[in-house]
């Protein structure tokens, strides 16, 4: 008997082990099937150095406190705190760096997350004005506790009045002999309003540009004539026309003399060779005329009718026998120059 009992008892013992073994396992197989099916991998890349967690969370609040991450609120995450999260998900967090912001002298710290000065400026909602000043520029890279240093320009608008300087207009004038000048009208300088933008940094002036101008009164060019009557010189193409007109112009039938022997009688070397009878020297330029008709001293300009012979000009320094009348001898530099020339009609501009 005792010994069924005891047989009884070893049974109902297994059993009893054999069920707790088995509610045992159920246990570890629900926990294993829960972590497989509610626990999630999520990788936290903060700044570059990457963490991976195991967690049961439903959003990204869940996962940072799991991993023992707090927040500032300038720092930055790749996802809203309140999203639910899902298996395998990187989660990016950037860290805010202190940076000192420095305005016209003034200093204040920040937190940031801003790669460059420019991402900063606009991450504050700061706009550069043309003339402003940062330092470092723009797209210098932020590490921490960088430096910026903005000055802000200031701007204003001077008007001044100032004097548009007068130019000065050369005319010839053929009745006067070269070197001489005379001012006929005189120069006014005219007035305008200039418009300045000056800029303005820490109290020093460091740009300036008109900015608009505004003409009061024209300048009157100043008119100055100068003398431009020389012998010997001819112009090809004529005397200027405009200086002739209401000069008297004479006919007349034009022969030529030189140096030579030929045409004065004279050898190098003889009383009176080479001198005229005004006492000029005898050079081209200087003609032989009627003084009845013209005066000795008489400027004169001499070209042929037709413009095909242009002696330019010339001074009434001369006389001679054969000269009478509407007659006049051009001096030359030869001989042969005497004899290519023969006799032509010209007309003679008294210039006087």
């Amino acid at each position: 008997m005792k010994t069924a009992m005891a047989h009884v008892r070893a049974c109902t013992a297994k059993s009893q082990l054999m069920v707790c073994t088995f509610f045992l396992a159920v246990a570890v197989f629900s926990i294993l099937f829960s972590a497989t099916c509610f626990g999630k991998s999520v990788v936290i890349d903060m700044d570059g150095e990457q963490e991976q967690v195991f967690v049961y969370a439903k959003n990204v609040d869940d996962v940072l406190k799991k991993a023992n991450i707090e927040l500032a609120k300038e720092d930055k995450i790749s996802a809203n705190r309140d999203d639910e999260i899902y298996n395998g998900q990187v989660l990016y967090v950037d860290r805010a760096i202190p940076v000192e912001f420095e305005v016209n002298g003034t200093t204040t710290q920040f937190l940031t997350t801003a790669p460059t000065v420019m991402d900063f400026l606009g991450e504050n909602n700061i706009i550069l004005d043309e003339f402003d000043l940062i330092t470092p520029g723009p797209d210098a890279t932020l590490t921490k506790d960088s430096r910026i240093v903005l000055t802000k320009a200031e701007t204003e608008i001077v008007v001044q009045t100032e004097e548009i300087p007068f130019e000065t207009v050369s005319i010839p004038n053929y009745l006067e002999d070269e070197g001489s000048s005379v001012v006929k009208e005189e120069g006014v300088n005219g007035v305008k309003e200039v418009s300045y933008l000056r800029v303005y940094r820490n109290g020093e002036m460091v740009h300036q540009a008109v900015a608009e101008e505004k003409v009061i009164s024209e300048p009157v060019n100043q008119v100055v004539e100068y003398g431009a009557f020389k012998i010997g010189i001819s112009y090809r193409g004529g005397i200027d026309r405009e200086s002739l007109e209401g000069t008297r112009m004479i006919p007349m039938t034009a022969t030529a003399y030189d140096l030579s022997y030929q045409s004065c009688g004279k050898y190098p070397g003889d009383r009176g060779y080479g001198i005229t009878a005004s006492g000029m020297r005898a050079q081209r330029g200087v003609v032989a005329v009627d003084p009845k008709v013209i005066p000795l001293g008489t400027k004169l300009y001499i070209e042929s009718a037709d413009g095909s012979f242009v002696y330019g000009y010339a001074i009434a320094g001369d006389t001679g026998g054969a000269i009478k009348g509407n007659r006049v001898d051009l001096f030359m530099d030869a001989y042969s120059e005497c004899m290519q020339f023969g006799r032509r009609t010209v007309n003679v501009y008294i210039l006087d």
